[in-house]
């Protein structure tokens, strides 16, 4: 399994910035920055769940297996959670079940 954690979060106008180091079982860890608006993180989590478990959850939705999904192999650089929804037509019901498990 993939691991996937949050190693530095910033705070914007917008949300937050968050730096993300997923390291697969074999080979290099892979590092990449997403950033979350205040509305995603309201509407994913109601304010309940810190912001970088929400980007957690996010990237884990984005690298399971889904059918449809048009999700960038290798993750860009850097994106915006809410772009994530144009590659996973499932993601938001994926983010409030937590189906990706």
């Amino acid at each position: 399994m993939t691991a996937v954690r949050v190693t530095h979060e910033e705070d914007t106008a917008q949300g937050w910035s968050h730096q993300v180091e997923m390291k697969p079982d074999t080979g290099r860890p892979v590092f990449f920055t997403v950033r979350l608006s205040f509305h995603d993180y309201e509407y994913w989590s109601g304010g309940v769940r810190p912001p970088e478990q929400v980007t957690i959850s996010l990237v884990e939705c984005l690298i399971a297996p889904s059918e449809g999904a048009s999700v960038p192999n290798p993750l860009p650089e850097c994106f915006d959670a809410s772009t994530a929804r144009l590659w996973m037509p499932g993601l938001d019901a994926c983010m409030r079940t937590g189906s990706w498990h």
